[in-house]
């Protein structure tokens, strides 16, 4: 059985699958598999072999349906993962060579684990500077984990609970954070590297890069406030729920009040603190360009 196993939901990946699965084969940790699911119909398996990257350990999977969603194709990889240790990948994303040797044996002593990360500029490949809650390494609260991940959630590696939580149909966006919070929920207490172990990039096709994506960040950010205070949702803390409700709320009124129009990451977090005064980063707000690796 592998120690860890890594989920890969893949849509329209084309551009991006092979530097995504080179970025494994790159890894100083060797005993993983990826799990590669298709929302597209795609023969990814297929695809890849073009490239010359055949391995025994990706797994190929389908949602056998085309655009059904993130949540739909990881929930699928988690069903058929090997491992009790998962590791969340996104198509178009990363990993550091030391992500899975650093975070995986963390994860099986803390439950989850978090890390810094490389903004990347997908077109330039250059590396940009990231608006980032800054703290040591080292376990982290719930408040924090909102803080440091504000710009993404969904590199987290965790331990699969006993019985297994999964990812939101419901919403496509912010279902992430949501599940997220609710592995958090589970196990009490998160990991932190300072160290940058993600490399995310920006580019055009990105979800949250798309035309009017704030009217769905809107929508579904509503939704998601409606589910949890219905307890439709479960996360047993209540301090845990009220605060993702508020951090919810709080992206719902920015949208509202700024709608389209572009602003830097530092002025939505100084916004975003307005309305989450839980959240710490009021005087360490500054741009992340550390030189620690």
């Amino acid at each position: 059985m592998p120690s860890v196993s890594v989920i890969i939901p893949v849509y329209r990946a084309e551009k991006f699958i092979v530097r995504s699965v080179t970025s494994l084969f790159a890894q100083t940790f060797t005993d993983w598999e990826a799990i590669i699911v298709s929302d597209d119909k795609f023969d990814y398996q297929k695809f890849l072999a073009k490239h010359n990257i055949t391995d025994k350990r990706l797994r190929f999977g389908s949602t056998g349906k085309v655009g059904s969603g993130p949540s739909n194709a990881r929930n699928i990889a988690l069903d058929m993962a090997k491992s009790n240790i998962i590791a969340t990948l996104d198509a178009d994303d990363t990993f550091d060579k030391r992500k899975l040797a650093m975070t995986v044996p963390m994860a099986e002593k803390y439950g989850m684990v978090v890390s810094n990360i490389r903004v990347i500029d997908d077109e330039t490949n250059e590396k940009l500077q990231n608006l980032h809650y800054s703290t040591l390494t080292r376990v982290i609260k719930y408040n924090e984990l909102l803080a440091i991940t504000s710009y993404t959630h969904s590199t987290i590696v965790f331990k699969k609970p006993k019985k297994t939580i999964y990812y939101t149909d419901k919403v496509n966006y912010c279902e992430d954070l949501l599940f997220m919070s609710q592995i958090y929920d589970h196990s009490s207490r998160c990991f932190y590297f300072r160290h940058k172990l993600h490399n995310y990039y920006l580019h055009k096709d990105s979800l949250c890069q798309v035309q009017d994506s704030y009217k769905n960040f809107s929508r579904d950010r509503s939704l998601l406030i409606s589910m949890l205070k219905k307890h439709e949702v479960h996360i047993k803390n209540k301090t845990t729920r009220d605060m993702l409700i508020s951090f919810l709320q709080a992206g719902y009124e920015i949208n509202k009040k700024y709608g389209r129009e572009v602003f830097s990451y530092e002025r939505y977090l100084i916004e975003l603190k307005k309305y989450c005064t839980f959240l710490p980063i009021s005087s360490r707000l500054k741009f992340n360009t550390t030189t620690h690796p």
